[in-house]
């Protein structure tokens, strides 16, 4: 476990930086974690912040992450431009910035 500190807030993540709490999560941490060097992220852009938002919704309604290709059917956006707006992937990138605990993997989902 480790504590990020953004401001005068502290996040408590794992050892991969994912938040540990769902609920702790606020947009300085997806903005922070957007700007991380994996991410490559420097601004998080409207279409960002609504797949962002989308996930979020998925996760919190299901407790559990989308396949990608329902994900991007859901949002109507293309698997190649959700690796565009998220360099580290949907694993990495999205679900690390929309404070989504690390999910094990289901070979079943």
């Amino acid at each position: 476990m480790q504590v990020i500190k953004i401001g005068d807030r502290r996040y408590l993540v794992d050892d991969q930086g994912f938040l540990k709490e769902f609920a702790h999560w606020e947009k300085e941490f997806a903005v922070h974690c957007g700007r991380k060097a994996k991410q490559r992220i420097s601004q998080l852009t409207d279409k960002h912040w609504d797949l962002i938002d989308g996930l979020r919704a998925y996760f919190l309604e299901s407790g559990r992450l989308p396949l990608v290709r329902h994900f991007c059917s859901e949002m109507q956006v293309k698997q190649r431009v959700l690796y565009e707006l998220f360099p580290g992937g949907p694993y990495f990138g999205i679900a690390k910035i929309a404070g989504i605990p690390q999910q094990p993997i289901d070979p079943n989902h």
